[in-house]
């Protein structure tokens, strides 16, 4: 038995050098990786697009759309710190977004009660990824592909449009069109979601990296079994997680309807893989130390310059999808290759 348990000793004990070996080259340059990714998608979006990239009425385009991007990206973000990875967080956004838009046109509900509704389906999709993460101990990655084509299947079953593709928001729903309302700041034209993104990543850089909250998150991410053995609960950590990413792609459903004031709810994926590319890129990881929301952000506005000049240069779909995730292999790529050669120069 002590034979055992010093084994089980030096185990862990070489599983905690490895993950710090990971952890000091994030911590000796914590955003190298979101700052060469930003570095390529302004060298992608120069070669398309040209000086067009800097003008006025591009970043009026990219920053709207990446105070989207971000917010989805920071609920990946909490997955990705308890060692999960959610898949269904684009069509959580759009089912909640169908939700607020479909009870405030349709039915005619206060545009308040239809925000906290879609707020509530967010809260619940993500409750019912956690507690199969969490408690049943089922794969994140399998369960949220399994809720991923059931959230998005609701989107196309819910609206009673016949077109079944298109939930518009009416002009009695003041509050969910708020969020889109613009200010200006020089000749740039900016949204209000991007102070609710500002505000939203405010908040979690608190809590994650200043209350015992974040921590347990990031223990349970670095080592389920540790934390439960110091007293701490996995499974509910795991489910707050969830349920937080939830509520966090709900708020990105409401920048939505209020920039667009319609939903379409094909574009689960479209907004679903630039998130999940700025989260990885980002370094949103248990292995990165703490988590880095500012990192989180630069890859958001990364990835979505990239987008936006991929579809400024009239780029195909298809083709577009092709180049992000490229973008997104050779970034994680760059990151494991990063982390061999900070190991290899740790070795005696």
């Amino acid at each position: 038995m002590r034979q055992t348990f010093d084994g089980e000793h030096q185990g862990a004990g070489l599983s905690a050098v490895s993950a710090g070996t990971d952890r000091d080259w994030r911590a000796r340059a914590p955003l190298a990786l979101p700052l060469g990714g930003l570095v390529l998608a302004l060298g992608v979006g120069w070669s398309l697009i040209g000086a067009r990239l800097f003008a006025a009425i591009t970043l009026s385009a990219v920053l709207p759309q990446a105070s989207i991007i971000s917010i989805l990206a920071l609920g990946e973000m909490m997955v990705l710190l308890v060692g999960g990875l959610d898949l269904s967080l684009g069509a959580i956004a759009i089912l909640s977004a169908v939700v607020m838009a479909q009870l405030s046109g349709e039915y005619g509900m206060a545009s308040a009660l239809a925000l906290g509704a879609g707020i509530s389906v967010g809260a619940a999709c993500g409750f019912l990824n956690g507690a199969a993460s969490g408690f049943l101990r089922l794969p994140s990655v399998v369960v949220t592909l399994a809720s991923f084509i059931v959230f998005d299947a609701l989107t196309f079953i819910y609206p009673r449009e016949s077109a079944g593709e298109t939930v518009s928001v009416e002009a009695k729903a003041p509050l969910l069109s708020s969020i889109g309302r613009t200010f200006g700041l020089g000749e740039a034209v900016f949204s209000y979601a991007v102070v609710v993104a500002v505000l939203v990543a405010l908040f979690l850089a608190y809590a994650l990296n200043l209350t015992a909250w974040g921590k347990h998150l990031t223990a349970v991410g670095e080592d389920g079994e540790a934390a439960r053995l110091a007293g701490l609960s996995p499974a509910l950590l795991r489910l707050g997680a969830f349920v937080a990413a939830g509520v966090l792609a709900a708020l990105a459903a409401w920048a939505i309807v209020g920039r667009l004031e319609r939903v379409v709810t094909t574009s689960s994926l479209d907004i679903m893989l630039p998130a999940l590319a700025a989260a990885l890129v980002g370094g949103a990881t248990p292995s990165a130390g703490r988590p880095s929301v500012l990192g989180v952000l630069i890859a958001a506005v990364s990835v979505t310059f990239l987008v936006v000049s991929l579809r400024i240069g009239d780029v195909e779909p298809h083709l577009a999808r092709l180049v992000l995730a490229v973008v997104i292999l050779l970034m994680v790529v760059l990151d494991a290759s990063l982390r061999r050669e900070w190991k290899r120069e740790r070795q005696p």
